[in-house]
């Protein structure tokens, strides 16, 4: 497995700036990280993406990508009560795209995606794509689903 580190910080008067990067790759997986960090007026921010890749088997061909952004406007809350001091904790976490692809003889891909973008399950996003091979002996045929869910926009 290869794994690479990198960090670069910059310090002045007004203004803190760093770079954090890494990944870790191998045959069955990449999984990979950056990120800026920067302070100014005693406020801090953080933008950043990463990616994690899995490949679950070779035949049937099967794998999971999963992508995710960090990004102030974008930034999901997930509110947390349980505190020793018995005050609120926020939490922020990331926006989330999950890819699942499978592949075999019969099916000659399936495809699931969801992108999560806010704690309510309403508010997430699930597509679904699916060819198969229906073809017997000389007749060739094929089908071909495709669909979307989204509770919040029933």
């Amino acid at each position: 497995m290869a794994r690479k580190r990198i960090e670069f910080n910059l310090q002045y008067p007004e203004r803190n700036v760093t770079f954090k990067g890494n990944y870790n790759h191998s045959q069955a997986s990449l999984a990979s990280d950056l990120a800026l960090f920067w302070e100014k007026d005693d406020e801090s921010k953080t933008i950043g993406a990463g990616v994690d890749w899995r490949k679950i088997s070779a035949k049937p061909m099967q794998q999971v990508t999963a992508l995710y952004m960090r990004h102030p406007s974008l930034e999901r809350v997930r509110i947390q009560t349980k505190c020793r001091t018995g005050s609120l904790m926020v939490d922020f976490q990331d926006v989330t795209l999950t890819i699942d692809l499978f592949r075999d003889e019969k099916k000659l891909y399936d495809v699931k995606a969801d992108l999560v973008y806010a704690n309510d399950e309403e508010q997430k996003l699930a597509l679904f794509s699916e060819l198969l091979d229906e073809s017997h002996n000389k007749t060739r045929a094929f089908k071909l689903v495709l669909g979307a869910l989204h509770p919040a926009t029933r």
